[in-house]
């Protein structure tokens, strides 16, 4: 299956829940009442980022999502108890490889062009304790897609074009998030948070299958499930 165009219809799905769930949430979640008068609170916007880069052990998720990748944040806060935020990660490696074709008789220059993508959404309940700290725990869920591009030169000979090869893996995850945040000023926010995610890994997907010579990054037929813990600390900026 297709990890891209799982890619494209997730956000799709997810693109159509926000039209129609925002509307709604901003008539009920964004009125706060207090002693005296019903006082409009209007959505606010932000903009984050994971301090802590994602580590996985080595594994067949390790293989999927990359260490070293840090997270970017869209929050929309609601009111003062609902959260919608978008989560987005991109990583993109080139290296160089070189080693022999043929039962080692044909030398060759092979060039390797890793992509990383990750996208996903989370809704979460905060409850505040006063004006600078809160607590927020909500589910996530989202996809990952890794895709390989090689490109071949063999070095004996002259050649107007590479020989291609691509391959493709991706997973689905959902998770529960669990943090505390500390707000420095109005704008500004600060979160540890603990996750707990599992990933359902599928099979590598490949437009032309990679030869037997080449070093193997994905293990063909293989598909995974796994849970993985991991902590996070995230900075926030509300506008």
């Amino acid at each position: 299956l297709n990890a891209m165009k799982i890619l494209r219809f997730y956000g799709v799905v997810w693109a159509l829940g926000l039209a129609l769930v925002v509307p709604v949430l901003a008539q009920e979640l964004n009125t706060v009442q207090d002693s005296t008068e019903i006082v409009s609170e209007a959505p606010r916007v932000g903009i984050g980022v994971s301090v802590l880069p994602y580590t996985f052990p080595n594994n067949d998720t390790y293989l999927v999502q990359p260490t070293g990748v840090h997270s970017w944040y869209v929050p929309v806060q609601f009111g003062k108890h609902f959260r919608w935020e978008t989560e987005f990660a991109f990583s993109q490696t080139n290296d160089s490889l070189q080693f022999t074709l043929n039962n080692n008789t044909v030398p060759a220059r092979h060039y390797r062009v890793t992509t990383f993508a990750r996208v996903g959404m989370g809704v979460y309940y905060v409850h505040p304790f006063d004006a600078q700290t809160r607590l927020y725990g909500g589910v996530r869920s989202g996809l990952v897609s890794v895709s390989v591009r090689w490109e071949t030169f063999l070095l004996d000979r002259m050649m107007a074009k590479p020989f291609e090869y691509f391959e493709n893996i991706g997973s689905f995850w959902i998770g529960g998030i669990l943090g505390f945040e500390y707000r420095l000023g109005g704008h500004f926010a600060v979160g540890a948070e603990a996750h707990l995610t599992s990933y359902v890994t599928g099979a590598v997907h490949s437009l032309s299958p990679l030869p037997n010579e080449y070093p193997i990054r994905f293990p063909v037929g293989r598909t995974s499930d796994v849970v993985v813990s991991s902590a996070n600390v995230a900075f926030r900026f509300f506008f």
